[in-house]
């Protein structure tokens, strides 16, 4: 069944977001297709896609560290009616993906490259057999960003443009210096192993504060915080020793400029410089490495931009659909 675009569509307000999402999110799941796709090792990877005749593109999301697709379902409206498919899935170890270790709390992967794979079997394996021909293009955020780059670099592909909120170039450890982190981790992996959870990782608080959190948009924050609360798949909260490790490493990788110069893709790189999360001054240097990105900062924002003030997210989704549509 396709998704009918409506083309007068409106960002919708904070106040008005509780009746909103409950709006939209029956009329997006009769109108999607649910699954589990098998990966390159075996590993399910729960996916949800929509449909519209005629696309001018598929738009494949990648979610951030914690997260899963059902967040991302008011960025699946604006772009199912700017006229794109859109596919949703939840990255290995979050939601109702497979997980390789036990602990419903814990964010686990033994190699970044494990996510790579994942993306690239997933768009060779569903989603350009699903597109009916269309493009396919790809949005991610945060952890989604990097893999989306190493992607990018390492694997044969045909994606003409992709967009970027806020992408872990460099993850923000505290105020404790990388190198410091880099051995204390290790130190940890020797005592634990790779999997155990990291020692100062955060446990899952069913009660967390907004003005702490990376939202900006208190309706948005409770809705999330509610499908978390009511489902233990979306409380992804600790990391392991493992996962950390390849988050304070990736930077190497994205600033290997004999890498990231096999990128030929058009990216829209947005990030807030208030980014509490990723160490902006690393992003901008990571942006001028490659003359195919076109970097904007986007003004009363939080590291979630989608989330952040009204003015963040119209100006973040105006620049999004502008892009693609180009």
């Amino acid at each position: 069944m396709y998704f009918t675009p409506n083309k007068d569509f409106k960002i919708c307000h904070d106040d008005d977001y509780p009746k909103f999402i409950e709006e939209i999110t029956p009329i997006l799941e009769d109108c999607s297709v649910t699954g589990d796709f098998a990966s390159f090792d075996g590993l399910t990877l729960r996916y949800r896609y929509f449909k519209v005749e005629n696309a001018k593109a598929s738009i494949v999301v990648l979610h951030g560290v914690t997260e899963f697709l059902q967040k991302y379902y008011e960025m699946a409206w604006y772009f199912l009616n700017s006229g794109y498919n859109v596919f949703l899935f939840d990255q290995r170890g979050h939601g109702y993906s497979g997980r390789e270790v036990p602990g419903e709390h814990l964010t686990h992967v033994k190699d970044f490259e494990d996510y790579v794979k994942d993306l690239d079997a997933l768009i060779k394996g569903l989603v350009e057999p699903n597109s009916d021909g269309a493009p396919v293009y790809l949005m991610s955020h945060s952890m989604g960003g990097a893999v989306v780059f190493l992607y990018l670099a390492e694997f044969e592909n045909n994606i003409r443009k992709a967009v970027f909120c806020s992408p872990m170039i460099q993850p923000r450890t505290s105020f404790i210096p990388r190198p410091m982190t880099l051995r204390f981790v290790k130190k940890q992996i020797k005592k634990e192993g790779l999997e155990a959870r990291f020692i100062h990782s955060g446990q899952w608080d069913p009660n967390p504060v907004f003005d702490k959190s990376t939202d900006m948009s208190y309706y948005r924050f409770l809705t999330n915080l509610n499908t978390r609360r009511a489902d233990w798949h979306y409380q992804n909260s600790s990391s392991s020793n493992s996962w950390l490790l390849e988050a304070v490493n990736v930077r190497d990788k994205l600033l290997d400029k004999d890498l990231m110069s096999k990128i030929k893709t058009k990216m829209l790189l947005m990030c807030s410089k208030d980014d509490k999360l990723v160490v902006t001054k690393t992003t901008y240097k990571f942006a001028k490495q490659n003359p195919n990105i076109t970097l904007l900062e986007i003004p009363n924002s939080k590291h979630t931009i989608y989330t952040s003030s009204q003015e963040a997210i119209e100006t973040f989704y105006k620049n999004a659909i502008d892009f693609f549509d180009k």
